[in-house]
């Protein structure tokens, strides 16, 4: 009987390991619309299905890690659409199911007010809400940070006039508040924004609001040349700004010290135009040099900026970055490419403790602790047949919600957890 469990472990250990390129690339994914569409934002809702914005026209969906992207057409004929593919920033889920999308009416040379289509069903239908059709209107951003709250900006291209909105009912109507420019939210109330535009000479300022965008006060002020590109944070505390002129900016306490990154190894003649973290410490910065037809690298750290690797990609301006986990990211870019990175990960025997599942054994119920890591986790569950019976690609390790598998057999099962980085195999037995 130990020889047949043994055995049973090693086929599970084996069917759990990721079959990745152990050198780590970016590679070129087919774009269905390449010769007539730019692609902008990119998102994925899980390891396998993504979302990426396309101009004119609607969005690309695959659900196969982008081995195959095909175009959904936008679910409402009777409008011209289009949308700024940088900024990439009109592409918004919250989850696998709910998601919204900010287009322009019209063209982008002839924009004639935004519109809204939402989903919240995976995409399988939209609703639609008209916000503006006053020439020269374009939809810039939206972003939610959960079913009710979010928030958007719509920018009038004849008068420069910016118009911010937001909603506390998911998008059924919208109510003007305050803005200072491009933002990120973290919570209803916490958020921060800067001051963009290609025609915008410095100085450059970045912002903060503790109420929901009613008021913004000054955070940095940035006189140098450059426009800043694009702003992420992590949690309450850790957040990164890119720009151009190899522009690189951190925050480890909210913004109460912006501090300019220069060990990238970016001169000024480098574009920072897309910047995506898992965590504090893992993260991307994607960057082209400027008046180049040099292909576009991406800059790499695992220690929070103190050290950074060059990835190289096949394109050559890129708009947006998308990361799930550490060996699986993607990646859009002005010359209507799509690119894919993956990279071999690290599985850890769970001797040392760093994930703890208790009770265990147990009847069926059961919670994942750790004091080692502090971001949230995806959890995958298999019996030894290797069929997959629990699956969450956010596990919070704050709140441990209760993991049940009282309705299946008793039995041993297999717990793989990841971080981003390394992958967890704890055995489960269910009396």
């Amino acid at each position: 009987m130990k020889k047949i469990t043994l055995f049973l472990e090693m086929v599970i250990l084996g069917f759990l390991s990721f079959n990745t390129n152990a050198q780590g690339s970016w590679n070129l994914q087919n774009n269905p619309v390449q010769s007539t569409a730019n692609v902008g934002k990119v998102q994925f809702v899980s390891a396998t299905e993504g979302w990426v914005s396309i101009s004119p026209g609607f969005l690309l969906h695959t659900m196969d890690a982008g081995t195959t992207w095909t175009e959904m057409a936008n679910p409402f004929p009777g409008d011209v659409i289009s949308s700024l593919s940088n900024p990439a920033e009109n592409l918004h889920f919250i989850n696998a199911t709910t998601g919204w999308v900010i287009k322009t009416l019209g063209t982008e040379s002839s924009p004639q007010g935004a519109v809204i289509y939402k989903t919240t069903n995976g995409g399988s239908s939209w609703q639609r809400t008209v916000i503006s059709q006053v020439a020269g209107d374009s939809g810039i951003q939206i972003q939610f940070i959960d079913a009710n709250n979010g928030w958007l900006i719509v920018y009038n291209m004849n008068t420069g006039v910016p118009t911010f909105l937001k909603t506390t009912n998911g998008g059924a109507n919208w109510s003007s508040t305050n803005g200072g420019g491009i933002f990120y939210y973290m919570n209803t109330n916490t958020g921060w924004a800067f001051s963009a535009g290609p025609t915008l000479p410095p100085p450059y300022t970045i912002y903060k609001t503790t109420n929901g965008g009613v008021n913004w006060t000054p955070q940095y002020t940035d006189n140098t040349t450059g426009q800043l590109n694009a702003m992420q944070f992590t949690d309450l505390n850790h957040g990164w700004i890119v720009g151009d002129n190899g522009k690189v900016f951190a925050t480890s306490d909210g913004g109460t010290n912006w501090n300019a990154i220069t060990n990238l190894g970016l001169t000024s003649s480098y574009k920072c135009k897309a910047v995506f973290f898992l965590n504090p410490m893992v993260g991307w910065i994607s960057s082209q040099l400027q008046g180049s037809m040099d292909t576009a690298i991406v800059k790499h750290t695992t220690d929070g900026g103190a050290t950074w690797t060059t990835q190289t990609t096949p394109v050559h301006s890129p708009n947006s970055l998308y990361f799930w986990a550490e060996n699986n990211g993607w990646l859009t870019s002005d010359d209507q490419l799509l690119a894919h990175f993956s990279d071999s990960m690290k599985i850890e025997e769970n001797s040392i403790s760093k994930i703890v599942v208790y009770p265990n054994p147990n009847t069926g119920t059961f919670y994942i602790h750790s004091n080692e890591i502090s971001s949230t986790l995806s959890i995958e569950i298999y019996d030894t047949l290797g069929r997959q019976v629990y699956q969450n690609n956010k596990y919070n390790l704050t709140a441990q919600p209760e993991i049940n598998l009282v309705t299946k057999s008793k039995g041993v099962y297999f717990l793989k957890a990841s971080d981003g980085i390394s992958v967890f195999i704890e055995k489960i037995l269910v009396k």
